[in-house]
C-alpha cells in the first residue's frame, strides 16, 4: 500500500529524487566527434579478430540437446567475440536481472506476484545461455539459439525437478521474440505462449505469456525485469563509495570514452522543481503492469506532468562537488543552502557494456544505483534507476550538458510500484573550481 500523505513515504520519494547525481550528458560537439570516429570508414576498419570470427562457421547444435549438454553451455565463460546479431539484436543484455510477474486467471484479474532472477551469458558465438529462479523454489538452465536456416529461434529448458522443455521463437514487429512452446512435459494438451520484448535500450524487459488448453485460456501472466550489472562487472559497495568520496580530486584523467559525457569539474548549483502527487487515500499495487502504464496518463496531461491542485510542488537549491579520482571515477557531493549534507556518490563507466553506472548515498547511507545510455545522435544520457531491494521507486532521467561543459539542464519522473509519483525538472550551472581542501 502507498501513501504519500505519509511523511516518511515522501521524504524518502523526495530524497532519491534529491540523490540523482545528474552529471552526465553530452554535447553536440561531443556527438560529432564521437559519430565521426565510428562512421564506416575504411580507414576505421572493425577489429581483425572479431570480423574474422564472424567469418567463421558457427559451431554446430550439440546432439541431443539434453540436460547435460545445456549444463556444459552454461559452465562456458561469457564471450562476445563474433557473437551472432540475430540474437544480440533481439534479446536481452548479458548479466544480472531482477524482476516481478503477476499471474490471474485473465488479464483482468492478475491477484499473484512471484519475484524471480536470472543470470545470463554468450558462448560459442552462437548461444545465448542462463540460470532462472523463481519463488518459492524454482530453479532452471536454458539455451537460446536462432536458426538460420528457418529464420527463428530455439530455446531449451532444463529443471532441476528433471522438467525438459522446448520452445520455438520468431522475431515480432515490436522487436521481440514471440515464443511457443513445442515439448511440454507433464503439459496435458495445454499450449503456452511467451512474447519477450526488450526496451530500445536492452534494460528492461516485459512478458506476457498465456497458458491455453481446448482454446480456453487457464491462466495469464505479466513480467517486468530490469537489468542489474553485466557478466564479471562488480559493482562499488558503500563503503567503496565512501573512500572513494574521501579522496582528494586527481586531474589526471585515464578514460577517455567516459570524457565525452561528464561535466567540468569543480562546484556547482543545482536548481530543481519537483511535483509530487497528493493522496487522500493509499494506493493499492496496480492488478495489471498494463494497468499501472496507463496510470501515467492520470495526473491528466499525455506528457504525465500533473494538473494544478493535484501535486505538491517544492522548489530546491543545491550545490554540488565534481571531482576526479584514480583517473577513471567521477566523484559528486551534494548539500543544500546550509551547508548540510545531502548525498554522495560514484560515476564509472564500463566499456564493455557501453554504459555509465552511478552508485551514490543519501544522508542515511542508504544505498541507490542508476545506470545511463549515452545517446550521441540526441546529445543526451538516458538514466534509469536499478531495483532496489527494500523498496519499489524506480526513476528515470534525460540530462544534456552544455558544449562547455559548464551548464546541465535534467527532466525525470518517479514511479511507485508502477504507478507515477513525482516529475522533476531542473538546471545545473558550473560556479567555480574545486576548493583547495578538495
Amino acid at each position: 500500500m502507498i501513501n504519500l500523505k505519509d511523511n516518511n513515504m515522501k521524504r524518502r520519494m523526495i530524497s532519491l529524487l534529491l540523490c540523482l547525481g545528474i552529471l552526465a550528458g553530452c554535447s553536440q560537439q561531443d556527438s560529432k566527434q564521437d559519430a565521426a570516429q565510428d562512421d564506416g570508414n575504411p580507414a576505421n576498419p572493425a577489429s581483425p579478430a572479431a570480423s574474422e570470427t564472424k567469418a567463421l562457421p558457427l559451431p554446430p547444435i550439440p546432439e541431443p540437446m539434453d540436460a547435460d549438454a545445456i549444463m556444459k553451455l552454461w559452465a562456458k565463460e561469457h564471450d562476445e567475440t563474433g557473437f551472432m546479431e540475430e540474437i544480440s539484436d533481439f534479446a536481452e543484455r548479458p548479466g544480472t536481472w531482477k524482476g516481478k510477474r503477476r499471474i490471474g486467471p485473465d488479464k483482468k484479474d492478475l491477484e499473484q506476484s512471484q519475484a524471480f532472477s536470472w543470470s545470463s551469458k554468450w558462448v560459442n558465438r552462437r548461444f545465448m545461455v542462463w540460470k532462472f529462479t523463481a519463488e518459492p523454489d524454482f530453479t532452471a538452465y536454458s539455451v537460446m539459439t536462432y536458426l538460420p536456416e528457418s529464420d527463428s529461434y530455439y530455446w531449451w529448458e532444463t529443471e532441476e525437478s528433471g522438467d525438459f522443455k522446448e520452445y520455438r521463437g520468431k522475431k515480432t514487429e515490436r522487436g521481440g521474440i514471440a515464443w511457443e512452446i513445442v515439448v511440454w512435459p507433464r503439459g496435458e494438451g495445454r499450449t503456452m505462449n511467451l512474447t519477450i520484448t526488450p526496451d530500445p535500450d536492452g534494460l528492461v524487459m516485459k512478458d506476457v505469456f498465456q497458458v491455453m488448453k481446448d482454446g480456453e485460456l487457464l491462466a495469464h501472466g505479466e513480467g517486468e525485469a530490469h537489468w542489474m550489472s553485466g557478466p564479471g562487472m562488480e559493482l562499488l559497495s558503500a563503503k567503496e563509495i565512501q573512500e572513494l568520496v574521501a579522496e582528494p580530486h586527481d586531474p589526471n584523467w585515464e578514460t577517455p570514452e567516459m570524457a565525452a559525457w561528464v561535466v567540468k569539474p569543480g562546484e556547482w548549483k543545482r536548481v530543481m522543481s519537483i511535483k509530487v502527487r497528493k493522496e487522500e487515500e493509499p494506493l493499492a499495487a496496480a492488478k495489471s503492469l498494463l494497468e499501472g502504464a496507463k496510470a501515467l496518463l492520470q495526473l491528466g496531461e499525455a506528457d504525465g506532468l500533473p494538473q494544478a491542485g493535484d501535486e505538491e510542488v517544492m522548489e530546491r537549491t543545491l550545490l554540488v562537488n565534481f571531482k576526479h579520482v584514480r583517473g577513471r571515477y567521477v566523484v559528486f557531493v551534494g548539500a543544500d543552502t546550509e551547508g548540510n549534507k545531502v548525498f554522495s556518490g560514484v560515476l564509472a563507466y564500463d566499456v564493455r557494456a557501453n554504459l555509465l553506472l552511478e552508485s551514490s548515498l543519501d544522508s542515511e547511507g542508504v544505498l541507490d544505483r542508476m545506470v545511463g545510455i549515452p545517446d550521441p545522435d540526441k546529445g543526451e544520457v538516458r538514466w534509469k534507476s536499478l531495483p532496489h531491494e527494500d523498496h519499489d521507486r524506480l526513476f528515470e532521467l534525460t540530462v544534456k550538458v552544455s558544449p562547455d561543459r559548464e551548464k546541465t539542464s535534467f527532466k525525470g519522473k518517479g514511479w511507485e510500484n508502477g504507478r507515477l509519483m513525482a516529475v522533476m525538472e531542473g538546471q545545473q550551472e558550473w560556479l567555480g573550481e574545486l576548493p583547495k581542501e578538495e
